[in-house]
C-alpha cells in the first residue's frame, strides 16, 4: 500500500512539474550606458535571461525616478518572447512627464510568465530637452513583425 501511494505521488509530481517553470532576469555582460538621456529618446537595456519562459510571456521595461521603492514605474517598452538579450524602450515625451534637474532614474525588466524581475543598478538622468528618436518604421515586406524596430536585418548571399 505504501508503494502504491508513493507511486501515485510521484506520478502527480511528474505531471505537475512541466507546468511550473523557473526563470530569472539579470545583468548582461554589457551595461546600460549611463549619462543623460532626453525626453522622447529611445533606450536599450542589455539583459541576461536564464530558465524557461512560457510562449505567452511578455518582457516589460519600466522607468522610475524612485528606485521602484515608492512607485511601480512607468511602462516604456515591451516585447512578447521566450528569450531576449536586450529590451528597447521609449522615454516618455508627454506633457505630464517633466524630469527634474538632478533627478536620477533607473530601469526595471519584468517578465509575465513566469513572473520575474530585475532592477538595473545603473542610474541615469533625463533632460527636459526633446531628442529625436532612433526608431524607424519599415515596410511590411522587410520584417515579419509589424512594429517599430531598431535597424534592418537583411540576408547576404555570396556566390563564389
Amino acid at each position: 500500500m505504501k508503494n502504491f501511494i508513493k507511486n501515485k505521488i510521484l506520478i502527480v509530481l511528474l505531471i505537475l512539474f512541466p507546468v511550473a517553470s523557473f526563470a530569472q532576469i539579470g545583468p548582461a555582460a554589457e551595461a546600460l550606458i549611463s549619462g543623460t538621456y532626453a525626453k522622447g529618446s529611445s533606450i536599450s537595456l542589455p539583459v541576461s535571461v536564464t530558465g524557461c519562459f512560457k510562449s505567452d510571456n511578455k518582457f516589460e521595461l519600466y522607468l522610475s525616478p524612485s528606485n521602484f521603492s515608492t512607485d511601480p514605474g512607468e511602462l516604456i517598452g515591451q516585447y512578447k518572447a521566450t528569450y531576449i538579450n536586450f529590451i528597447n524602450g521609449l522615454i516618455p515625451n508627454t506633457a505630464g512627464f517633466s524630469p527634474q534637474a538632478g533627478q536620477v532614474y533607473q530601469l526595471k525588466v519584468k517578465s509575465t510568465s513566469p513572473v520575474a524581475e530585475w532592477i538595473c543598478t545603473v542610474k541615469f538622468s533625463i533632460s527636459s530637452n526633446t531628442a529625436p528618436s532612433a526608431l524607424i518604421t519599415t515596410a511590411t515586406e522587410n520584417i515579419l513583425l509589424q512594429d517599430t524596430i531598431f535597424g534592418l536585418c537583411q540576408t547576404l548571399i555570396m556566390i563564389l
